[in-house]
This record gives C-alpha cells, sequence and structure tokens, in this order.
C-alpha cells in the first residue's frame, strides 16, 4: 500500500499515500488517469463472507496438501491437481490481508454510499450505486477532495457513523482482511455536531461487532484535516489523548488533506502530544508537492 517506514530515535513514523480505497480507485496517479470502474464483486451484500486458511501445507513437488478439497479453496486447489489452470484473482481473493493504510470514508463502496445518500436526499450525492461510477470519475486531486467531502457530509449522525464503519468491515471481510487501520476524521463529525461520546461509542461498537462477526480486527488513526486549519489540530489531538473520550482500538496520529498551502511544520507540536501520548505518527505527505513536504513532516 506504499508507505515507507523510518526510525527517528526512539520514535517510529510512517510517511504515507493514499491507498486504493473504492472511493479513492479514480484519483489520477503520475501513470495517467485510472479508467472508470464498475462496482467491485465484493460489493455484493448477499455475498458470503468465507475464511479460506493460510497456506500452512506443503509444497506442489512434496505432495498434496491433506486439506486440498477440488474446487472449494484456491490456496490448495494446486495441490490436489497441478495441472489445473491457477487463477490468479480467485487465489488473491483467498489470502489474508491486512489493510495498514485506508481511510474510513475513503472504504465506503458504491452500496453504502448510496444507503448512506438515500438516508439524506438533501445531498447531492447520486442514491443509484451505478451513477456513483460517474460521481466518483475525478478530474484532478482538487476535485477528489471536493466529492470526498460530499460523502463525509452524509455522515451526519452517530447512526450514519456505525452503519458506515460496520459496513466498511463487511466489505473487508469478504476480501479476507483480518487486520485493518482505518484512518478517520473524527473533527469531520464533530464539527457537523455529532457528540464526540457518541462518536466513539459509535465506532467502537461496530469495531467490536465486525471482529465478533466477521471476525476482522480494526484500529484506528485520527487524523488531522489539515484545510481546516489548526482549530482541527487542536480537536483532533484533544479526542486522541483524553483519557475520557479516547477510544480503546485508536494506534496512531495522522495529517490529510490538500498540501499545497498548508505547511507541515505548524502541526509539529500537535504531533508531539500524540506521540507522547503513546500513539505512532502517519502524517500523509508528497502526494501532490513533492520531496520537501516529505522532509517537512519526518522534520
Amino acid at each position: 500500500r506504499g508507505f515507507r517506514r523510518l526510525r527517528l530515535g526512539s520514535r517510529r513514523l510512517r510517511v504515507v499515500g493514499h491507498a486504493r480505497d473504492p472511493l479513492c480507485s479514480n484519483v489520477p496517479s503520475c501513470y495517467g488517469p485510472s479508467p472508470a470502474r464498475t462496482a467491485p464483486a465484493y460489493d455484493d451484500p448477499e455475498s458470503p463472507i468465507s475464511r479460506s486458511p493460510a497456506f500452512h501445507g506443503t509444497r506442489p513437488h512434496q505432495g498434496r496438501h491433506r486439506d486440498a478439497v477440488p474446487g472449494r479453496n484456491p490456496l490448495t486447489e494446486h495441490l490436489v491437481d497441478p495441472d489445473v489452470p491457477r487463477d490468479l484473482h480467485a487465489f488473491i481473493a483467498g489470502l489474508p490481508k491486512a489493510e495498514l493504510h485506508v481511510h474510513h470514508v475513503g472504504s465506503a463502496s458504491p452500496r453504502i454510499v448510496a444507503e448512506l445518500a438515500a438516508r439524506h436526499p438533501d445531498s447531492k450525492v447520486p442514491t443509484d450505486p451505478e451513477a456513483l461510477v460517474d460521481y466518483f470519475t475525478f478530474t484532478d486531486f482538487a476535485h477528489f477532495i471536493e466529492v470526498y467531502l460530499s460523502v463525509v457530509d452524509l455522515i451526519r449522525t452517530p447512526e450514519d457513523v456505525r452503519l458506515l464503519t460496520y459496513e466498511v468491515a463487511r466489505d473487508m471481510a469478504r476480501q479476507q482482511v483480518r487486520y485493518a487501520e482505518l484512518t478517520i476524521t473524527p473533527f469531520s463529525s464533530t464539527r457537523r455536531g455529532i457528540d464526540a461520546r457518541a462518536f466513539m461509542d459509535a465506532i467502537e461498537d461496530a469495531r467490536k461487532a465486525a471482529e465478533a462477526e466477521f471476525g476482522t480486527v480494526l484500529r484506528w488513526c485520527f487524523d488531522i484535516p489539515g484545510e481546516a486549519g489548526l482549530e482541527s489540530a487542536e480537536e483532533t489531538t484533544r479526542l486522541a489523548t483524553d483519557d475520557r473520550l479516547r477510544p480503546e482500538g485508536l494506534v496512531s496520529f495522522g495529517l490529510g488533506g490538500p498540501e499545497i498551502g498548508v505547511p507541515r511544520p505548524q502541526f509539529k507540536p500537535y504531533f508531539d502530544r500524540a506521540i507522547a501520548a503513546g500513539l505512532h505518527s502517519v502524517p500523509h505527505a508528497g502526494e501532490t508537492t513533492g520531496p520537501q513536504t516529505i522532509w517537512a513532516a519526518i522534520n
């Protein structure tokens, strides 16, 4: 998922870029714009959540695996009959996975976004999953942020927060994701009037339900929306370090949003407080600028 770990004295910092979340799948990259995509197969609410075991058996030349059953497990299918062509997509689908950088709202599939949009008909976000394919076709990073924030605006109540979190976990489980660190921007919700305690309760209730029902372990990264200024930095830091509010699943502290016109050094005091509270430092850097922004985040 494109992150780099650096050891800086006694603290660890990860400089990260956007993962290819369903919502982020059309963000133009340095290789040119991505083609428009339809809703992925895992966005089927009726599809089963399987738990194909990780490979623990012998290699093909060492004989058959005792659990290998034709047509049942893509990880062991070739052990039954080595002449059967390997389906790469099925193989990847069956692998257990970890997501170390994935966004809470950015992971909302067309199905989830459509359900949230139907709850709030005053939004400009389409309620038809097929129409969302065109809506999510971005022209540049600024347009991506605009569309992203329009989906953020659909998260207006604790019930919306809980729905989003739980359904994202469900989609991850269908992709065999066993562990995920979701980047969450609590300031986007609290400034819209959602009570901070209710917000924490919603994500924690969804986290515990997802682990119990799907076997997918979720952890949180609270990030500062840089475009919202130092007010958002103060609020995000307060929510991440106040023992009366800090959720049990919180493990790291980040910074996102546009980089042009939002210098990274101004956020250092807030990261110092988060690191002192035991959180890992994971700011975005260098997505739309260059190495100088990465160095600013590191330093």
